[in-house]
């Protein structure tokens, strides 16, 4: 696990009390590459949350929630910003979401099987 853009539970698109607002929401929240928006999951509604961050401030603006896997753990964002991808881990399944790179919202999801209790995405950049 890194830290950083999209790589991890570190947050770098917000700091103080943006930042605890994320994390009092219970999951995991990767941010855009482009620090343009940020997700978290809500475990017990099975939802991934949309928030926007204010440039300069890090200012969150929650804007919707998009229904996932259930008891979603894991998500993380592709390198290219251009995909979110979740786990569950009362699913059997991991979600892939196209993000939408002009307002962040995801598309509806491509899912695939992977076994019971999945609760951790790894991207990998295969050579």
């Amino acid at each position: 696990m890194g830290s950083g853009p999209g790589r991890g539970s570190a947050c770098t698109c917000c700091r103080g009390a943006e930042r605890r607002e994320a994390e009092s929401l219970g999951g995991r929240h990767p941010d855009t590459p482009n620090g343009k928006f940020l997700y978290t999951t809500e475990r017990t509604t099975n939802k991934i949350a949309l928030f926007t961050v204010a440039p300069g401030t890090g200012k969150l603006t929650y804007v919707t929630n998009f229904a996932t896997e259930a008891q979603p753990r894991g998500i993380r964002i592709d390198p290219t910003g251009q995909y979110l991808v979740a786990s569950g881990e009362k699913s059997d399944r991991i979600s892939v979401y196209k993000i939408d790179q002009g307002n962040g919202k995801l598309s509806e999801p491509s899912r695939y099987p992977v076994g019971n209790g999945a609760n951790w995405v790894e991207i990998v950049d295969v050579q």
